[in-house]
C-alpha cells in the first residue's frame, strides 16, 4: 500500500534535483541568441508599417538591449553562454482586418512563442506557449507623442522583446523582467532603426499603363448603354488599369453624374463610378467624394457609397506602393506581367485570388509568374503556423495553377508539396494539381519512377555493403 506513495516521493525528489541542476546551470549565466526566426503574417499589408526581416531584426536587436542593460548579454568570448533558439508565429493585427475595409491602425496582435535555451549542448529550459500571447500595449504609451503610424510598430517589436526577456528571466530568477517604465528611452532607438530601413511612406505613383490597355475602357464609358459604362466601371474597379487617361476619363464621368440629382439611373451609375475612381488610391480625389458627401438631394444609397468609396481609396493608397513599384530585375516585362508578380505577393487573400484569375485567364503558362507563386507556396505552405493557415485557399490554388500549366519543371516540386503541405486543404488541391501534370507528363513521371527504383536499389546495395563492412572489421578487432 505505500508502494506508490514512496513512488510519488521519488517522483518528486527527481524534479527538485532536476530543478536545482537547471538552477544551479543558470546561475550567473549569460545568453546568446544563437537562433532567430519571426514569421510575420498579416491578412491585408499597409506600406508604412516594418516588413517582416525589419520587424525581426527590431526585436532581436531590443532583446539584446535589454539582456545588456541587466548584464545577461554574452560577450564574443564567452565560453559558456546559454544558447538561445527562438520562434515566434506573430500574426500583426489591423482594426477592421477581417472586414472589407481595413484602416491603417494597429490592433493588438496574436502570437505562439517557443524558446530552446541551451548550455554546453544540454538543455537547460525550453517555452512552447499553448495559448494566445497577449500583449498588453503598454510601451504606446510612450510613444503617443510620435504621431507616425511607424512608431507604434516599434512600439509592438518592442514589447514582444519584453515578452521574450520576460520568459528567460522568469526561468533564470537572478534578474528582473523588463517594465515598460523601465524602458521609455526605448522609444528614441526608433529614429536609429527609422534611419537604418528608411522612412515608410507612400511615394507619389508614375502612371505606366500604356494607352491601348485603358482605350477599350475609355471607349465604354462614352458608350449609349448605362449597363455596358456600369459593367465597365466595375471592371476598372477590379483591375489595377493606372493610367493617366483613364484617371481622367473615370473623374469625367463622376462629375457629369453628380450633376443629376434625384436621377435614380444616374444616381446608380454614380455609385458604380465613385467605386472606379477611388480605385486608382489617388489622394486628390478625395475631394470630389467630399463635395457629393456635402451636397443634398442625392437618394441615401449615394452617400452610402461615398463612405465606401473613400475606403477603396485609402486601401489601394496604402497598396499602390506594393503593386506599382517594380524590382529592378522584372525591368523589360511587360507592363501586366510585372504588375502580377507584385500582386500574386500581396497580403489580401482576396486580392491575391483576384490576380491568379487573371493569370490563368491571360498567362496560364508564364514561368516568372508561376515561379512567384512557387516561391510563395515554399515560403507559407511548408511551417505549421499563421502564414499555412491563413493562406491555405490561397496556396490551394497556386498549386491547381501550376499543375494546369503542364510544365514538367514543377512537377517535382507538386511532388514534394503534395506530400509535405502542412494544412491539408492545401494539400488535397497540391494532389490535384499534381495529377493534372502527371497526366500530361506520362513519359516523364515513369522516367522518375525509373530513376527512383535505380536510387533505392543502389541505396540497398550501398547499405548491404556498408554492413558487410562494418562486420569484417567488427570480426578483425576480436581476433
Amino acid at each position: 500500500m505505500q508502494q506508490p506513495t514512496l513512488f510519488k516521493a521519488c517522483v518528486f525528489l527527481m524534479l527538485l534535483l532536476c530543478q536545482s541542476v537547471y538552477a544551479k546551470d543558470l546561475q550567473n549565466a549569460t545568453y546568446k541568441i544563437s537562433s532567430f526566426k519571426l514569421d510575420l503574417t498579416e491578412s491585408v499589408s499597409f506600406a508604412q508599417f516594418l516588413k517582416e526581416d525589419e520587424f525581426s531584426f527590431v526585436v532581436r536587436d531590443s532583446m539584446e538591449l535589454m539582456l545588456k542593460r541587466v548584464n545577461k548579454l554574452a560577450a564574443e568570448d564567452e565560453a559558456r553562454p546559454v544558447e538561445l533558439d527562438i520562434y515566434v508565429d506573430y500574426y500583426r493585427r489591423f482594426v477592421g482586418d477581417a472586414s472589407p475595409w481595413p484602416i491603417a491602425s494597429l490592433a493588438p496582435p496574436n502570437l505562439y512563442i517557443t524558446i530552446k535555451a541551451q548550455r554546453d549542448g544540454k538543455n537547460v529550459f525550453s517555452v512552447q506557449t499553448k495559448e494566445l500571447v497577449n500583449l498588453s500595449g503598454g510601451f504606446d504609451f510612450f510613444l503617443a507623442k510620435q504621431p507616425d503610424y511607424y512608431k507604434k510598430d516599434y512600439a509592438r517589436a518592442y514589447e514582444l522583446a519584453a515578452e521574450l526577456v520576460s520568459y528567460i528571466a522568469k526561468h533564470a530568477k537572478d534578474f528582473a523582467p523588463p517594465r515598460p517604465q523601465e524602458l521609455a528611452d526605448l522609444s528614441l532607438r526608433a529614429e536609429t532603426y527609422h534611419a537604418k530601413f528608411g522612412a515608410p511612406s507612400n511615394p507619389a505613383m508614375a502612371f505606366y499603363v500604356p494607352d491601348d490597355a485603358a482605350e477599350p475602357y475609355i471607349l465604354a464609358l462614352s458608350d449609349g448603354s448605362a449597363r455596358v459604362r456600369s459593367n465597365n466601371l466595375s471592371a476598372i474597379t477590379q483591375e489595377w488599369i493606372f493610367n493617366e487617361k483613364l484617371v481622367a476619363a473615370v473623374g469625367a464621368r463622376v462629375e457629369e453624374l453628380r450633376q443629376h440629382l434625384g436621377n435614380k439611373d444616374a444616381e446608380k451609375e454614380l455609385r458604380y463610378a465613385m467605386n472606379s475612381l477611388a480605385s486608382f488610391g489617388l489622394v486628390e480625389d478625395l475631394a470630389i467624394l467630399e463635395k457629393i458627401n456635402n451636397t443634398t438631394g442625392y437618394g441615401k444609397n449615394v452617400y452610402k457609397e461615398v463612405e465606401d468609396s473613400k475606403n477603396i481609396l485609402k486601401k489601394r493608397n496604402d497598396q499602390n506602393p506594393l503593386v506599382h513599384q517594380f524590382a529592378p530585375e522584372l525591368a523589360g516585362q511587360p507592363w501586366e506581367i510585372r504588375q502580377l508578380v507584385n500582386r500574386l505577393n500581396l497580403a489580401d487573400a482576396k486580392d491575391v485570388l483576384q490576380a491568379i484569375s487573371r493569370v490563368k485567364q491571360a498567362y496560364p503558362q508564364n514561368t516568372l509568374l508561376l515561379d512567384t507563386m512557387k516561391a510563395r507556396l515554399e515560403r507559407e505552405a511548408l511551417v505549421p503556423n499563421y502564414k499555412a493557415r491563413t493562406y491555405a485557399g490561397v496556396n490551394a490554388h497556386f498549386c491547381r495553377v501550376i499543375g494546369s500549366s503542364g510544365n514538367p519543371a514543377y512537377l517535382e516540386f507538386l511532388e514534394m508539396m503534395a506530400e509535405k503541405a502542412v494544412v491539408d486543404y492545401t494539400q488535397e488541391h497540391c494532389e490535384a494539381g499534381l495529377e493534372v501534370m502527371s497526366k500530361q507528363n506520362k513519359d516523364l513521371v515513369k522516367q522518375l519512377e525509373r530513376e527512383r527504383k535505380q536510387q533505392a536499389k543502389l541505396a540497398k546495395q550501398e547499405a548491404k555493403r556498408q554492413a558487410k563492412q562494418k562486420a569484417k572489421q567488427e570480426k578483425k578487432a576480436k581476433n
